[in-house]
């Protein structure tokens, strides 16, 4: 008898401890399943944002954007392009 009790008792711990197991487990899969969806959430944001940026960027950096604030800002374009050749000396090797 005092060996059925005991066997009963093993039975009943590990048929408590596979459901919990079991339970853990369930729970572990449902919570990443949560996270999953979250980050992909997260990527399907961020890469809305570096579109909104790169568009920003290449109107931020137009040329005509900035021939237009150069000109507002007084600045010229200049009448004749100035090139000064430079010859190198002999001592500057040295």
């Amino acid at each position: 008898m005092k060996k059925s009790v005991v066997m009963y008792f093993f039975y009943t711990l590990l048929i408590v401890i596979l459901v919990l197991s079991y339970l853990w487990q369930r729970f572990q899969v449902t919570k990443m399943g949560y996270r999953v969806s979250h980050l992909a959430s997260r990527r399907a944001k961020l890469g809305d944002e570096k579109k909104y940026l790169e568009m920003e960027k290449l109107n931020l950096s137009s040329l005509s954007r900035v021939e237009k604030i150069a000109r507002e800002r007084g600045m010229i374009l200049p009448q004749k392009p100035r090139v000064i050749a430079i010859r190198e000396s002999e001592h500057s090797h040295e």
